[in-house]
């Protein structure tokens, strides 16, 4: 409870919502992409690092029922970009698609 242990924490923040959660590890493929389709952050670097590390420590802390706040460290830091689609179906309604899990969200018209 008060002894020292590793847990390795993998931190999204959602750079337009300020949504964090964790992740399962994955691995980032690089791709060119046209600077106009792709969504401006509304988040600066520090904010982002500020809230993952807020959210891991919640995370570990009800994870290993610690009564302290654990130490944290950053191994790595980078943007992400996430690929949607916008699907119409039909005329009937529109979807987002998460591009990565395939989840998808009915949209308003």
């Amino acid at each position: 409870m008060l002894g020292k242990s590793v847990l390795r924490v993998e931190c999204l923040v959602d750079a337009r919502t300020q949504v964090s959660s964790t992740s399962d590890p994955f691995e980032l493929d690089p791709v060119e992409a046209d600077e106009a389709e792709i969504v401006a952050p509304r988040l600066e670097v520090a904010e982002a690092l500020r809230l993952a590390e807020r959210y891991a420590s919640y995370v570990v802390k009800s994870r290993r029922k610690a009564l302290v706040t654990p130490k944290r460290e950053v191994l790595d830091q980078r943007l992400v970009y996430k690929p949607f689609w916008i699907v119409d179906c039909a005329e009937a309604y529109t979807l987002l698609v998460d591009g990565v899990t395939g989840g998808f969200h009915p949209l308003n018209r």
